[in-house]
């Protein structure tokens, strides 16, 4: 990645942590950021709970979540503690591995690797430990394929240097979210009349996990909780009883999930077999925009100018915030407005949301 490139990326990381948005909406833009800085094949995030241990995690590959039985194995067994320190030790500031390549040899030859990394396609891994002064809240873990050189000190060094940006990432979100735009990930899953899921594809599968919020379990083999009200009113409708419209709309921290039941047509000679379930993730507003500003792009002064405009802020109160001139701001925004060939607020809003979504595609 160019000098250019990278500070531009940095700069949008950094703005991505300062959002105000729940942790998990932002972690995967966050670490797809990371990724690309220090030239990682893949990248993840553990979150750590009260109790030290990890509570969720956040993978680019599917692979991380199907091994993970694995890992726990071996940190029961106590393998990963001699090796590299347990998680709950990371997180209370004991020993921890932030560099494969330091102990490369005993790496490649231990179960942790045989088991857990390299059914990842991973080889070699950084990682970095998001704390906030007392204690570890969470690990950012970069990994590369066997074909890619390993990580240096230096590129544990550049990843070390994001992880107060991503401590803030994970405080509390500022506001509630009403505003939101598809994040291009939608799936779908066949379902009995019983409730048991018949076909679960690995794109539905994904989308169930972070719907439930619960990433380390397997997935379910029939409908869980969350989707059981879609159940019933598909199964009144089935009967030709009276019932509400087979949608329904669930939020958690991950975003929006709009979900919507369609019954399968029943044959000269049978019965309907069950029904599909369509599900389609959607994230907020502003994420979008703050892609669609990075991906313009706009400078990281301009990227910050161009959300606090865009969301309706005038020029003073983006002045205070950002702690510049008012005709700093002024000038800012008639740069981007040459650029983007704009003349208002709302078509500066359209255009970053039209670009971010554009990038998802």
């Amino acid at each position: 990645m160019s000098n250019y490139k990278s500070s531009r990326t940095s700069a949008y990381v950094r703005h991505l942590c300062s959002l105000g948005l729940p942790d998990a909406t932002v972690m995967p833009e966050i670490v797809e950021g990371l990724r690309s800085i220090v030239d990682a094949d893949s990248g993840s995030f553990f979150w750590a709970g009260e109790d030290f241990d990890i509570a969720a995690v956040y993978a680019q590959k599917e692979a991380v979540y199907k091994t993970y039985p694995a890992y726990a194995a071996l940190r029961a067994n106590g393998h990963v503690r001699k090796l590299q320190g347990d998680f709950t030790d990371w997180m209370k500031g004991g020993r921890y591995v932030a560099n494969t390549a330091h102990i490369d040899r005993e790496f490649v030859n231990s179960a942790f690797y045989s088991e857990v990394v390299r059914p990842c396609h991973c080889r070699h891994v950084i990682v970095s430990i998001v704390d906030d002064g007392r204690r570890g809240w969470g690990a950012l873990m970069m990994t590369r394929e066997e074909s890619q050189t390993p990580f240096s000190d230096a590129d544990w060094a550049t990843l070390e240097g994001f992880k107060t940006h991503v401590m803030h990432a994970l405080r509390p979100p500022l506001k509630a979210i009403h505003d939101w735009t598809d994040s291009n990930n939608s799936a779908t899953t066949l379902v009995d009349w019983n409730g048991r899921i018949l076909h679960c594809s690995p794109s539905f599968s994904r989308l169930l996990r972070f719907a439930r919020d619960e990433t380390l379990g397997p997935s379910p083999s029939t409908l869980p909780p969350l989707l059981m009200p879609l159940l019933k009113r598909l199964q009144h409708l089935h009967k030709g009883e009276p019932a509400a419209e087979a949608r329904l709309d669930t939020q958690n921290r991950w975003g929006l999930f709009l979900w919507r039941g369609y019954p399968l047509e029943a044959g000269p000679t049978i019965s309907s077999p069950g029904f599909i379930i369509y599900g389609q993730h959607q994230q907020p507003r502003l994420l979008t925009a703050a892609r669609g500003a990075h991906q313009l792009g706009l400078s990281a002064q301009q990227q910050l100018v161009s959300l606090h405009w865009a969301k309706g802020r005038t020029q003073r109160e983006i002045a205070q915030d950002l702690r510049v001139k008012e005709s700093t701001v002024i000038d800012h925004l008639r740069r981007v407005y040459e650029r983007l060939d704009v003349r208002d607020s709302t078509a500066l809003a359209e255009r970053l949301i039209v670009a971010g979504s554009a990038a998802l595609n």
